[in-house]
């Protein structure tokens, strides 16, 4: 009985001790048996470059201020804000009544003053005794007829200067008579002075007073006709035209109102090309230059970038900011972009084509060098020393250690060493 008890004490002790170690046994597993799962991509060549980027604004390629060279009643208005204008076009017109009045006076004017011109040209041919009794009756016949028509303007004017006082008749009607009598006037008194020096008979002195009338004449002929061309110019600038292709940004006026040489009603702005406006650091202007493309993210435009170009980069730095300012043309064929919206536009300040470019977590950083897991043919992880180059902090340049087509690995990297077995993963 005895024997019994010491044998089931046996046994037990003997399952217990077996379990144990079998437990034991199953939690030690060696490290070197382990199989750790990885992701692998082949080694291939790409592009790499490093970037700054700087925020600026979109601001418009030129604005112009239109005025009005002639002051008067806006008569008529042909484009509103926000319309596209090119370059000629009518915006507005004033009103050129004042103006077609004073050139019709002005031609009647010139019309005497060539009358003056002509007699005092016989004038002078009579002065020189060439058939001087004819011509003394035909001057005086002259002077006659001439005196009639003056005594006749003369009273009609002041007739219908009193009627214009009282407001019975319209100032063009006053000046068409005005003129007239000034005409008249003209007349007479070159009549008169004709008269005067065939009277006097032929002289030096008479010869000399001729031309001189003669001179006299001429001059006012040049003034009524510089006076006339200068009316005619304002009667062209009475239609205000756009001096540019653009988009009319601001309008202040409308018909009927009344404006002056000092007041801006149109404001006309080009948006196309646009400009971005961006001030860069020193260290910038070693890496780029006029002509270069950049690319351009508007915030207010999502899911796309615009391809500018540099066109100007201030020699001198912005002595507030202590930076540089540069101007980059964009083109907006599609006014997408407004004056005034921010964006960023990126320099390349480093470019490599055509390299083995790698994704940065793939490299492993020990003893200040770099390395990258290759996956060799019998399922092992190989460390593998490389060289770097362009670092952007994405991707990274391989200089030196990988061959194109060579297995890296790309995830599951942390967890190896050298020489583990290894897994190939899709993910």
């Amino acid at each position: 009985m005895k024997f019994f008890k010491v044998l089931t004490v046996l046994i037990c002790t003997t399952i217990l001790f077996s379990a144990c170690s079998s437990k034991e046994d199953e939690t030690k597993t060696p490290t070197e048996n382990n199989v750790i799962p990885v992701s692998v991509e082949q080694v291939k060549k790409g592009d790499i470059s490093t970037s700054f980027r700087y925020s600026g604004t979109i601001k418009t390629n030129k604005e112009v201020m239109v005025v009005s060279k002639v002051s008067g009643r806006v008569k008529e208005i042909f484009f509103r804000v926000g319309d596209d204008v090119k370059k000629g076009d009518i915006l507005f017109t004033v009103d050129d009544k004042d103006i077609q009045d004073s050139i019709k006076s002005l031609e009647l004017q010139l019309k005497s003053a060539q009358i003056a011109v002509n007699m005092a040209e016989k004038a002078l041919v009579a002065s020189k005794g060439s058939q001087l009794q004819q011509q003394l009756t035909q001057a005086e016949t002259s002077l006659k007829t001439s005196e009639l028509q003056y005594n006749d303007a003369k009273k009609n004017f002041e007739d219908i200067k009193l009627l214009y006082e009282a407001g019975s008749v319209s100032q063009q009607q006053y000046q068409q008579t005005k003129t007239a009598y000034e005409t008249a006037q003209i007349s007479f008194n070159a009549a008169k002075q004709s008269y005067d020096l065939l009277v006097n008979k032929t002289s030096k002195e008479n010869i000399d007073r001729a031309k001189d009338q003669l001179n006299q004449s001429i001059a006012s002929k040049e003034n009524v006709e510089f006076q006339l061309k200068k009316a005619k110019e304002n009667l062209a600038e009475t239609k205000v035209k756009s001096p540019i292709n653009g988009v009319v940004s601001s309008r202040t006026i409308e018909e009927g109102e009344m404006i002056g040489g000092s007041s801006v009603p149109f404001v006309v702005v080009q948006i196309n090309p646009a400009v971005f406006a961006v001030n860069v650091s020193e260290q910038m202007l070693g890496s780029i230059k006029e002509g270069d493309s950049v690319n351009i993210a508007v915030g207010s435009i999502k899911d796309k970038s615009f391809l500018g170009k540099i066109r100007s980069i201030a020699p001198v730095a912005d002595e507030r900011a202590a930076t540089y300012p540069v101007e980059i043309e964009i083109e907006n064929n599609n006014n997408e972009l407004k004056a005034g919206m921010f964006g960023e536009v990126e320099f390349i300040t480093n470019k490599k084509e055509n390299t083995i470019v790698v994704n940065r977590e793939t490299i492993v950083e020990k003893n200040q060098k770099s390395y990258i897991f290759t996956a060799t043919k019998d399922n092992k992880s190989k460390l593998v020393e490389v060289q770097i180059g362009i670092d952007n902090g994405k991707e990274i340049e391989i200089t030196k250690g990988l061959e194109i087509g060579q297995t890296i690995i790309v995830k599951g990297q942390d967890y190896l060493v050298d020489g583990n077995s290894i897994k190939i993963t899709e993910e």
